[in-house]
């Protein structure tokens, strides 16, 4: 038996410019469903982990995008499950092919003998696996527009001998009339003579199967869908392979891996609502795409709701809760949208749940923010939680027995969000007649923030405290470096310089000198030389500057301070860097 993991069309990185605001979000979301259909391969124990081309968006990629898969590739190989990839039509095999500038096998930490992870080239149209007894075809050409179709010569191919052999094929199968334009293309009767035991496709987003003179094929789809309508994306297929009586036996079994698709899969409602970066104006990517639907959800199961002017709160009668999330179809709210709430008519429920997207006023702060609430507003809401969002640091707390809460960003979009990087797990339940709010915060997020103070008197040199950040590089790390104390005259030492060198092995860096030059120690010159009566006058000028109090005061203090070091340093015969 012989059991694949088969999807294609990721297209990571894709641009996504009709999603505004949105486009990185789905960006995201594209690469979380990758790695949720590499988690199915390793829950499910596949052999063979197949992509059907696309896994790119465009042939023109950041290192960090490529690693990411690499990275995602590595959990696969670690697992004992082999890779085999071949290119589509987006990221093509041509001269500036991705599969060309990165070596993603090594990237992946394997070695080429072990052959865990495979690239297949039109110098390379296929692969052996030995220990699998499969050999798996992968045709394709060094162009975009298939010169030919790819299983012209596929049947007579000399391999070796194997129980099974898998085809992979980024193509269109030929429809008359609406196929003659497109790139590759392939036809049902060249499926069928192809002499394959599976035909595992890509190009199509939706999922589909079908049999061609006894030869299974299968589009995949894609793993999130990319455009609004792809209802039967989403996905990716567990294939069986087996050996029933002397006959072969081809099983397909679908999976959702969407992120919307796979909360519904688990019976979990989602109710979102749109906010002020992705406002429901008539260009909302709410009202461009219907997300439930493509989610895979129905109409009347409700397992995903978008809530809007015209339709303000949802009532879940199996959870016996009511949730509120009044919107406006402008980015500025032309009143509370807590304002009517109260006295909003809607079925008894036990649970009555708010969703906005406001900040709480701050008198002197919030006044020019598009919503806003009270904290009064919020105490006499009737809500038992309310959840809220625009605030990107998590927070929480009540107001007149109202609790609310900001899960804040679930990773931050601004260096100075450390409160980001969370989501709130909300418990609410009746104990003896009352009921309570529990709130649990949960990291997600992968960027950390450290603050780091270092003693300007132990740094030896510039080089010598990059060396020392250095040995702690984090790429998901912001690092904000200051320095202090009392720095010595020999220190020579440019921040911007630390900060521009580090700039690879942070996600950000930042490095100030908050530590000062040191007074003159041990005995002076004497007072009749020029060193004598410069550091006479200076560090007298220091000491009632510091002596002050004063603000303006302190910085001339430091500046002397500052001109002080260099002074000594010129008046030695030393060099100095200005």
């Amino acid at each position: 038996m012989l059991r694949l993991l088969h999807t294609a069309d990721v297209h990571l990185g894709a641009r996504h410019a009709d999603l505004g605001d949105a486009a990185s979000a789905q960006r995201e979301r594209q690469f979380a469903a990758f790695r949720t259909s590499v988690d199915l391969a390793i829950a499910e124990k596949v052999d063979l982990f197949l992509v059907a081309g696309d896994l790119f968006d465009s042939n023109v990629q950041p290192r960090r995008s490529v690693e990411r898969v690499a990275a995602e590739l590595a959990r696969l190989a670690q697992a004992r499950i082999r890779s085999v990839l071949i290119p589509g039509t987006h990221d093509v095999y041509d001269r500036s092919s991705v599969y060309r500038a990165y070596d993603l096998p090594a990237l992946a930490g394997t070695r080429p003998a072990e052959e865990m992870v495979t690239i297949l080239a039109p110098e390379r149209p296929w692969i052996h696996l030995p220990s699998l007894d499969v050999v798996v075809h992968g045709p394709v050409f060094a162009t975009k527009r298939a010169p030919h179709s790819p299983l012209r010569d596929l049947a007579a191919a000399e391999t070796p001998a194997a129980t099974w052999r898998i085809g992979l094929l980024h193509a269109s199968i030929s429809i008359p009339g609406r196929t003659e334009h497109d790139e590759v293309v392939v036809t049902l009767d060249e499926i069928g003579a192809s002499g394959l035991d599976y035909l595992a496709l890509g190009h199509w987003h939706s999922a589909q199967s079908s049999k061609a003179k006894g030869v299974a094929y299968a589009y995949s789809g894609a793993p999130e869908p990319v455009a609004v309508d792809q209802d039967r994306a989403g996905k990716v297929l567990l294939v069986t392979l087996e050996e029933r009586d002397g006959a072969k036996a081809v099983a397909i079994d679908e999976r959702v891996v969407g992120e919307l698709a796979r909360l519904a899969q688990a019976r979990i409602r989602s109710v979102l609502i749109p906010g002020t970066h992705d406002v429901y104006d008539r260009s909302s990517v709410y009202r461009a795409y219907d997300l439930p639907a493509l989610a895979g959800t129905r109409p009347a199961e409700e397992m995903v709701t978008i809530l809007a002017p015209e339709r303000p709160w949802i009532h879940l009668p199996s959870l016996d809760v009511v949730v509120h999330g009044p919107v406006f179809a402008t980015k500025r709210a032309p009143h509370s949208p807590l304002r009517d709430l109260a006295a909003a008519e809607t079925p008894a429920a036990t649970w009555r749940i708010g969703l906005l997207h406001a900040s709480i006023s701050i008198p002197g702060r919030t006044e020019h923010d598009e919503v806003v609430v009270t904290l009064d507003e919020i105490g006499a809401s009737g809500l038992d939680y309310l959840a809220l969002g625009h605030w990107h640091s998590a927070q929480s707390s009540k107001a007149k027995g109202v609790a609310y809460a900001y899960s804040g960003a679930p990773e931050p979009v601004a260096v100075d969000q450390d409160r980001a990087g969370k989501v709130l797990l909300v418990t609410l339940e009746e104990r003896d007649g009352a009921k309570a709010v529990a709130i649990d915060e949960r990291v997600v997020g992968r960027t950390s923030f450290v603050s780091l103070d270092v003693d300007a008197a132990t740094v030896a040199s510039q080089p010598a405290l990059i060396d020392m950040l250095r040995a702690t590089a984090d790429p998901d790390q912001v690092l904000d470096v200051r320095l202090i104390g009392v720095r010595p005259d020999t220190l020579d030492l440019e921040p911007l310089e630390v900060e521009q060198t580090l700039k690879a092995a942070y996600l950000r860096v930042r490095v100030r000198d908050a530590s000062r030059p040191a007074l003159t120690e041990g005995a002076l010159p004497p007072a009749e030389t020029i060193a004598g009566a410069f550091i006479r006058s200076v560090e007298g000028r220091i000491a009632d500057l510091e002596a002050s109090g004063d603000d303006p005061a302190q910085r001339e203090a430091v500046e002397l301070r500052d001109a002080l070091r260099l002074g000594r340093l010129l008046l030695a015969g030393q060099e100095v860097t200005l």
